[in-house]
């Protein structure tokens, strides 16, 4: 693994995904952000997996299963990056993505599975189209979709400090220190 930092993510929108492989809805959402991951990284949103509860053999076998190509970090043993994230999101309560704008402000809060890419690339080109990024092109049933599933927007800046965690297979980061 290697370390991330804020400054990995600087100027850009971030997804991240708390999720582990036990969890249902996690891995019925997991095709859905894998194929978001691939239409918007061109674009320049990233996106970070944070697993919650699982070692790193059974991490790296639902990411192998599911094809999740972006990183993810293990903190099953990581109180302090769990509590980064507990004023923001309840972690108990997985799946649970958040999207981050270019200066590190929650810009949306998804509670429970993604059913539809649709929603999640709507919020990340909005995002982008902000910080000048070319966005992934959303249609407005995505925007009119997106208003009547009630998706959680909530703006504000995330705590900081280091936050680690541990490697979860090939694609994952040994440490954190989002200071975003």
């Amino acid at each position: 693994g290697s370390t991330v930092t804020s400054t990995d993510y600087a100027g850009d929108v971030l997804v991240l995904n708390f999720w582990y492989a036990g969890c249902g809805p996690c891995r019925a959402e997991a095709p859905t952000l894998e194929s978001t991951f691939q239409e918007v990284e061109p674009a320049g949103a990233q996106f970070l997996g944070v697993n919650i509860y699982d070692g790193p053999e059974t991490a790296t076998a639902f990411e192998e299963k599911y094809g999740i190509s972006y990183p993810s970090l293990l903190a099953k043993e990581d109180a302090d990056l769990k509590l980064a994230f507990a004023s923001w999101t309840p972690l108990q309560s997985v799946p649970v993505t958040l999207v981050l704008d270019a200066q590190g402000r929650v810009a949306a809060r998804f509670i429970g599975q993604i059913e539809s890419g649709s929603i999640l690339r709507t919020v990340i080109d909005d995002d982008c189209q902000v910080v000048g990024v070319n966005p992934v092109i959303a249609t407005q049933d995505d925007v009119v979709h997106l208003a009547q599933t009630g998706a959680t927007g909530v703006v504000g800046d995330l705590p900081t400090g280091d936050l680690g965690g541990q490697p979860s297979g090939s694609r994952a980061h040994s440490r954190a220190a989002l200071a975003i």
